[in-house]
């Protein structure tokens, strides 16, 4: 699929009157989506949601994985999976989603299981769906910047990995080359930083009317926040590469909701 992230992508919805309208799902606009669900307003709910696509699979009986039956289960038992694209009012923008329910005698039941395991033993076709789960409408993970970061920062490639649907290997090597810079992690850094940051507020209340003040980077100071500025660019701009992966990816599971 080619990459489209940059280009216009309208999709028709019908709103709560019925009435087609053409939203443009590249827009990360709060005003744009706020003015094209501006109906949502009068909804009398703490956070109105309108659902751009919804769609429901369900498999039933033996087909059911073991792993994932209640105590009492039963021919007539189902697991239902559902996914699709909404919107809350208020947003930056619409957001998807997935979840998975099991139906037993036509009533939802209280159920613990694993969503990501549950849906690759039961639904593997879908499992990219579900990949997609708080992502925005262009399949940018929720955050990916703040949280991505911070994972690279505690060391967690799993779940850098898991957050911007990229192989672990990948996730490791990121991890790896940030950590290194300089010859510090990025942990290690922040300790050094805030740790100047207390002998030189420290220094100041010890300097007497008519002494040299300390040098205000004598510790380096500067040269370390530079470092993990640097570092910080390097993963924005891992980021803006895999934004056409992320982005064709939502388009194939538009294209899947419109089915």
């Amino acid at each position: 699929m080619k990459d489209l992230h940059l280009q216009k992508v309208l999709v028709p919805i019908k709103n709560n009157f019925g009435n087609e309208i053409l939203v443009d799902m590249t827009k990360q606009d709060h005003k744009y989506w706020e003015d094209k669900f501006s109906f949502l307003k009068s909804e009398r709910m703490p956070h109105p949601c309108f659902f751009l696509f919804k769609k429901e699979t369900y498999i039933s009986g033996n087909i059911i994985d073991k792993e994932d039956r209640i105590p009492d289960w039963s021919e007539d038992d189902k697991l239902v999976f559902e996914c699709g694209l909404h919107y809350i009012y208020s947003n930056n923008a619409p957001h998807f989603y997935s979840s998975i329910k099991y139906l037993k005698k036509g009533k939802f039941e209280e159920w613990s299981g694993n969503s990501l395991n549950t849906i690759q033993r039961n639904f593997p076709k879908l499992a990219f769906i579900h990949n997609l789960h708080l992502s925005d409408m262009n399949g940018y993970p929720m955050y990916y910047d703040e949280n991505g970061f911070y994972f690279v920062e505690l060391n967690q490639p799993e779940n850098l990995a898991n957050l911007l649907r990229i192989p672990l290997i990948y996730a490791k090597s990121i991890c790896k080359e940030l950590n290194s810079w300089d010859n510090k992690t990025i942990e290690d850094t922040k300790e050094e930083i805030e740790e100047i940051k207390k002998i030189r507020s420290n220094a100041r209340e010890m300097v007497t009317e008519g002494e040299v003040a300390i040098d205000e980077d004598v510790f380096g100071l500067e040269e370390k926040l530079s470092s993990i500025q640097r570092r910080h660019k390097k993963f924005k701009d891992i980021c803006n590469d895999l934004k056409p992966k992320w982005f064709n990816e939502a388009i194939e599971a538009i294209e899947f909701f419109k089915k």
